[in-house]
């Protein structure tokens, strides 16, 4: 101040007063840009680290400093004016804007400041005073969504005496204050103002969608809007445009509310952020409590906001990922899993009537459960009053199966579907209404019959139970015309006749109890028969099982006793019983105590036989019962299990005397015990364990040992010893060049074992494997030779007969489907070439008197290897023989019937590029394409084919090799990968395998060469993949080796595994067990 005062003198005395002015505009406005800008900038900058509620003090103490700068100008104007005796009028008013027009002008030319740091931290600034504005309305419209709360929502201090949101309002006019005086509220606003409101609805929801409720929101939280949200911006509009006209920059634009599509706006924000917050976060909770939810208006919010939103994206990709994180787990019920799947198609039903959420939310769980073998009876269980499936469900019609019509699509009700719809699976075949519940529970399956099925032998279960309790006669006879109705009388005409079965049984129970009340039968109780029956017509019930067992002699007699009565009441007819099925009320007196039981026969029979003796053992009991050993030690654990057995050695079970331990484990035990049993009756008829079973039991010991012997156990490591266990080791055979056949086995970890070496004729170098017996190709004696397959685990062989291939070097074998014919390709050596077609007896031995020769005609250019046919390959597929001929560059179709026991050929001729040399082919099982290994270019052929007609169109013709690759060269042996991404064709020369990317007929390129993988050998005359598709063996025929890589599906890569030396000639591989 003291410089300027100087330069001011200098100019009075120098009489240069016209340069007054400037001089004391530019000292002033430096001034203030010194020692007050910077700190204005340093205020703003400081917010984000400083508390929310230090704001507005910020903003106070700087409006005390502009007012401070402002009262010194004044007093230097005056001192000016005195001193100098100026008149200084024209920079009176230039002094009194000085402070706010430094400031605005230094911001807004200052762009990265107001952009990254000005405004944005405005943003939270009005947020903050939004909030405490809105706090106040709070109160009125959310006072149930935060269950009266006695604290403010914004400040947490008490309503009744310490709330600050009011003295808040007023310290935020006073920010106002100094952006108007700055003339920047209108530029603020225009962008923090919507922002702010957008903030604070979004965490306002937050904190209100917190925690789950199933009561509606979207009402509160529209009040609150309106009441509070819309009102602070129509303030904050009021503010802006007295700005304006206070403003010398006429340039500036003001800030204008439209409050009709500000309201639209931010509304539609409302609507989004109950979406994320309630759909997102707790719609697998929503589920899991329908009806709950619906009923509290939660699904109503959530229907507003997809109607209005749309995102159905944000509750799909929700559902799926809860359902795969907290249900589709081994560990979970098929029953908790099919109740919530009801529940998400109801509510995503609810939600979106086009069906489109339904079915994408919902595809994993319906993959998963059709991958459960319950799932059926578990539905069926279901389906009933007292299950999660409704009665009413079965009133609806199946739109799927009727003609479009008014009834099951009004068209004042018709939507469209959403976008999401266009990665619907099976689009095309969904109906243009969505499906009801019933027909997504059949879309499991994909057809009802397994369900009418189901109904009909659950209904059969319960009947036969013998728990009259059970059968509600007049609901079941209800249900079965709703199914009718539903699904069609086929199937369920067979339930009627249960029903009266049922019916008419009680009524032959009194007519048989009349019979007898006055004939006396030994044995039997002069009170009368103490039985009832359920007499079935066995032609329309499920295949009801007679286990063999001798019942005691009471039981027996009154057996006697009822079919007497019977035959007298229905001449002509008899009864056949079942000790499978019914109940049996059992009173034990043991230790004084009388304990009652209702079990089946069967087990009645077991516990009665310790009348006779405490001690049994299973084979004495099995003798006495005359049943299977397998049936006794089943049925005899619910005894054993109730108490009243104890199993003192293996299998010697003896009758327990403590009474109060009998007493107290059958009063607790048994219920349970005696419904499970009665239910795996139902199921389990077989006296002895089927295959299915028994490979079940091995797994779970397996499991059992694993868990009891490890302490700790990591997923890939329990992954690896079940796969282990499961997939154990497979056998294979290795057709040589020399006289012997190799056995082998491949382990689980990819290691190659030899096992046996089984002798044959001079060099098999074909083999195929039909269920017992093998059929070898001796290449070099001109034989097929048949074995038995006496081992297939040791691989060991015995030769059962060796015929003529009615040729020259044989090199190819096939079987038709059929069973019936073994198709010979004789390459032919130096000499002529043909293929043979030879019948098979009823034991699968050709008859060599019976043989089709058929010989190719013509030649290659290539007079080394093509002065004649060579037939290399004979291949069946669908009704037609392929003869691959390498002499002629040929694809010879032949089309045969075995009319009359006759093969009858006729023959349709492909040709290939001359001097190509095609050796072997291969379909493609997916697609129409057939691709072809040409032993002379060291190329591969590309075709679409009609295989019914055996019509090829050539697409391709690509080679097997890199382009630098000069020496000689073969290929060989052609297979796809188990994934069908990747042909594979085999170098001998360049002693490789490359590996062609299959793509979609592009302009007919079908391949592209993506790699090469190195056979660590010489000569990949033959490769294979083994059955589980883990394994690739390369037969390397030239370095007398095998060679096993393992692929990788998911990272499409080949590792070396382990090798196999010393194999003469390897040529071919087999696969046995």
């Amino acid at each position: 101040m003291d410089r300027l005062n100087t330069i001011i003198n200098d100019l009075i005395l120098s009489n240069e007063y016209d340069l007054i002015i400037p001089v004391v505009k530019a000292g002033l406005l430096t001034l203030v840009r010194d020692n007050y800008l910077s700190q204005f900038i340093t205020t703003i900058e400081q917010i984000s680290t400083q508390q929310i509620n230090t704001y507005h003090i910020a903003f106070i103490n700087f409006n005390k400093q502009l007012i401070d700068i402002e009262n010194y100008l004044q007093t230097l104007f005056q001192t000016l004016e005195n001193q100098y005796n100026l008149k200084l009028l024209d920079i009176q008013d230039f002094i009194i804007k000085l402070p706010y027009n430094a400031v605005k002008q230094q911001l807004l030319h200052t762009t990265n400041i107001i952009k990254s740091t000005f405004y944005m931290k405005f943003i939270d600034i009005f947020e903050y005073y939004l909030a405490a504005y809105a706090s106040q309305h709070v109160r009125i419209a959310c006072a149930e969504l935060l269950k009266n709360a006695t604290t403010c929502s914004f400040c947490k201090l008490p309503l009744s005496s310490g709330c600050k949101c009011v003295e808040l309002q007023e310290q935020f006019e006073i920010i106002i204050l100094i952006l108007k005086r700055l003339g920047l509220l209108s530029r603020v606003c225009q962008s923090a103002a919507l922002a702010a409101c957008r903030h604070r609805i979004t965490n306002f929801i937050k904190q209100i969608c917190e925690q789950y409720s199933s009561h509606a929101c979207l009402p509160h939280l529209e009040q609150w809007f309106e009441t509070g949200v819309l009102t602070w911006l129509s303030i904050l509009e009021s503010h802006c445009n007295n700005d304006h006209d206070n403003n010398d920059d006429k340039q500036q634009s003001t800030f204008k509310i439209d409050l009709s599509s500000c309201r639209t706006e931010l509304k539609h924000h409302i609507y989004e952020c109950v979406m994320r917050e309630r759909g997102a976060r707790h719609m697998f909770q929503i589920i899991i409590d329908y009806p709950e939810s619906r009923h509290g208006g939660v699904l109503d919010d959530l229907k507003r906001c997809v109607s209005i939103v749309g995102k159905r994206h944000l509750i799909i990709d929700n559902v799926r990922n809860e359902f795969n994180k907290r249900l589709l787990h081994p560990g979970v019920g098929t029953t908790e899993i099919l109740a919530a799947f009801i529940n998400a198609i109801r509510v995503l039903r609810y939600l979106d009537s086009t069906g489109v959420m339904m079915e994408l939310a919902c595809l994993n769980v319906k993959q998963f459960l059709a991958r459960r073998e319950d799932t059926i009876r578990v539905i069926v269980s279901n389906m009933n009053e007292h299950g999660v499936l409704e009665l009413n469900e079965l009133t609806q019609p199946d739109c799927s199966t009727n003609i479009r019509s008014s009834q099951c699509l009004l068209e004042d009700e018709w939507e469209p579907e959403p976008i999401e719809a266009l990665s619907a699976p099976e689009r095309a075949l969904r109906p243009s209404h969505s499906r009801d519940l019933m027909s997504m529970l059949v879309s499991i399956y994909g057809h009802a019959e397994l369900f009418v099925e189901e109904y009909v032998h659950m209904l059969a279960d319960r009947m036969l139970s013998g728990q009259s309790n059970k059968v509600d006669i007049e609901h079941e006879g209800r249900y079965v015309d709703l199914l009718k109705q539903r699904f069609g009388d086929g199937g369920l005409q067979g339930c009627d006749v249960m029903l009266k079965d049922y019916v008419d049984s009680r009524l032959m129970n009194d007519l048989v109890k009349k019979q007898l009340a006055h004939v006396h039968f030994p044995l039997v109780s002069t009170a009368g028969v103490p039985i009832n029956t359920l007499i079935i017509s066995s032609q329309y019930w499920p295949e009801v099982k007679f286990s063999p067992i001798d019942l005691p002699d009471e039981l027996k007699a009154i057996q006697t006793a009822y079919t007497t009565a019977y035959e007298t009441l229905k001449p002509h007819r008899t009864l056949h019983w079942s000790p499978n099925y019914g109940q049996v009320n059992l009173e034990i007196e043991i230790g004084g105590k009388i304990l009652e039981f209702s079990v089946t026969p069967f087990h009645a029979a077991i516990i009665y036989k310790f009348q006779e003796k405490d001690t049994w053992t299973i084979s004495d009991l099995s003798s006495s019962l005359k049943c299977s050993t397998a049936c006794i030690r089943k049925r005899i654990n619910l005894w054993q299990n109730c108490g009243l057995l104890k199993e003192e050695a293996k299998d010697t079970f003896r009758l327990v005397e403590d009474t109060s331990k009998v007493a107290s484990n059958s009063s607790s035990q048994a219920p349970a015990l005696l419904s499970v049993d009665v239910d795996d009756m139902n199921i389990e008829h077989q006296a002895e364990p089927d295959k299915k079973e028994h490979e079940h039991t091995i797994v779970c010991n397996f499991v059992f040992g694993m868990l009891r012997s490890m302490t700790s156990l990591t997923l890939e490591r329990i992954y690896s010893l079940l796969y282990s266990s499961i997939m154990s080791n497979q056998t294979f055979l290795i057709g040589t060049g020399g006289k012997t056949i190799y056995a082998c086995r491949l382990t689980h970890d990819g290691q190659l074992l030899p096992l046996h070496e089984n002798k044959s004729g001079q060099g098999p170098s074909w083999l195929l494997a039909q269920d017992d017996l093998l059929y070898a190709a001796n290449e070099h004696d001109d034989k097929i030779e048949i074995f038995t397959i006496d081992d297939s685990i040791q691989g060991r062989l015995t030769s059962k007969n060796i015929i003529s291939s009615q040729g020259s070097t044989p090199c190819s074998l096939d079987i038709d489907s059929t069973g019936k014919w073994l198709a010979v390709a004789n390459y032919g050596g130096n000499g002529s070439s043909n293929f043979v077609l030879l019948p098979l007896n009823k034991s699968n031995i050709p008859e060599e008197n019976n043989a089709q020769i058929v010989s190719i005609d013509g030649h290659g250019p290539n007079h080394d290897r093509q002065s004649h046919s060579h037939c290399h390959q004979v291949k069946f597929y669908q009704n037609n023989l392929y003869v691959i001929d390498l002499g002629t560059d040929t694809i010879n179709v032949y089309h045969y019937d075995d009319t009359n026991g006759q093969a009858h050929l006729h023959c349709d001729r492909i040709k290939t590029q001359p001097g190509a040399g095609p050796r072997h082919i291969l379909f493609h099982p997916d697609k129409s394409l057939a691709f072809v290994t040409n032993e002379l270019d060291s190329t591969t052929n590309v075709y679409q084919i009609d295989s019914m007609i055996g019509k090829f169109e050539h697409l391709q013709t690509i080679t097997t090799r890199r382009k630098n690759d000069e020496k000689e060269n073969s290929p060989a042996e052609l297979q796809l990968t188990p994934d069908k991404k990747y042909l594979l064709v085999s170098n001998r020369g360049d002693e490789n395998i490359v590996i062609y990317n299959l793509h979609d007929n592009n302009n007919n390129q079908v391949l592209s060469i993506k790699a090469y993988l190195d056979i660590h050998g010489s000569g990949p005359r033959y490769f294979t993949f083994d059955p589980t598709g883990h394994f690739l063996l390369v037969a390397n025929q030239n370095s007398n080796n095998l060679i096993c890589f393992s692929y990788n599906r998911n990272k499409d890569t080949f590792e070396f595994i382990s090798q196999l030396v010393n194999i003469e000639s390897p040529q071919h591989i087999v696969f046995i067990s």
